[in-house]
C-alpha cells in the first residue's frame, strides 16, 4: 500500500520527535502493509533541500533496520496567497519532485470557497497538481460536504484521514469522512501519521472501513490513484 500524507522527519514540525521515532513509524507501517511512505512536513517550517536530506537520511536508517519501504520526499502545504509563484520559483516540495502537492487548508479563520478555488486555479496554471489534505476535516465539510464537489471540479484528489474514520479525533471528522465516502467525494486514504502512539502509520483498517462503506472496487481504486500519483502521472477525478 502507498500512505501519501505522513509527518515522519524528525525535528522538522510536530510529527516524529527523533530519529529512532521516525524509524519506529516506518516500521509500523510497514507492517501494517505499506510499501511506499511519502514525508509531508508542513512546508512553512522547512525547505525542500531539508526535506530531501532528512528524506534520503531515513531511508538509509529503514534500509538499514531491514525494513522493504521506499521513502518519498512531499510536504504539506498551507494554502496562502501566491503560491502559484512559490511554485514558480521551485519553493514548494511537491511529491517525489513531481507535479503532485498535498495542499492544507486552514482549519480555523477559513478562506471562503471561492478564494480556495481561485488559488487552485492558479496552482494548476503553473503546472501543480493539488492535492486536498484531510478534507474531512474543515468546517466547511462538516457543514455541507458536497461543497467538496466543486474543488473536484478542478481536478483535485480529496484526501481523508485514516484515523477519522474511527472517531479518534472527531465525531464531526468521522461524519464528514463517511459522507465524503458514501457520496464518492473521497479518492485517497492517508495517515496523517504525527507519531508511534497517538497518530500512528497505518492505513489497513481504513483501507477496510472503505470496503464496507462503499466496496472493495472503490477502496482499490484510491490505491491505484496513490499509485499514479507517485509514478507523477495524470489522473482525472473531476
Amino acid at each position: 500500500m502507498i500512505d501519501l500524507h505522513t509527518h515522519i522527519l524528525p525535528h522538522i514540525d510536530d510529527g516524529a520527535t527523533s530519529w529512532d521515532t521516525a524509524v519506529a513509524m516506518v516500521r509500523r507501517a510497514v507492517e501494517d502493509g505499506v510499501g511506499t511512505l511519502v514525508a509531508t512536513p508542513h512546508s512553512h517550517h522547512v525547505r525542500g533541500r531539508d526535506i530531501r536530506g532528512a528524506t534520503q537520511r531515513l531511508q538509509e536508517l529503514a534500509d538499514a533496520e531491514g525494513l522493504d519501504v521506499t521513502i518519498l520526499p512531499g510536504s504539506e502545504v498551507r494554502i496562502v496567497a501566491g503560491l502559484d509563484a512559490a511554485w514558480r520559483a521551485g519553493e514548494l516540495q511537491a511529491i517525489d519532485d513531481g507535479p503532485w502537492l498535498l495542499l492544507e487548508l486552514p482549519l480555523h479563520d477559513e478562506w471562503p470557497l471561492p478564494l480556495v478555488l481561485g488559488a487552485i486555479e492558479r496552482l494548476r496554471a503553473v503546472g501543480a497538481r493539488p492535492i486536498l489534505a484531510h478534507a474531512e476535516r474543515y468546517p466547511f465539510v462538516h457543514k455541507r460536504p458536497a461543497a467538496v464537489a466543486e474543488i473536484i471540479a478542478l481536478g483535485v484528489p480529496v484526501q481523508v484521514n485514516a484515523a477519522s474514520l474511527f472517531y479518534r479525533e472527531s465525531d464531526l471528522d468521522r461524519r464528514a469522512a463517511e459522507a465524503l465516502i458514501h457520496a464518492g467525494l473521497a479518492h485517497l486514504i492517508a495517515s496523517d501519521a504525527h507519531n508511534v502512539r497517538y497518530r500512528p502509520p497505518g492505513i489497513s483498517a481504513a483501507m477496510e472501513r472503505v470496503a464496507e462503506l462503499a466496496s472493495r472496487d472503490v477502496a482499490a481504486r484510491m490505491q491505484e490513484l496513490a499509485r499514479a500519483i507517485v509514478e507523477r502521472r495524470e489522473v482525472d477525478v473531476s
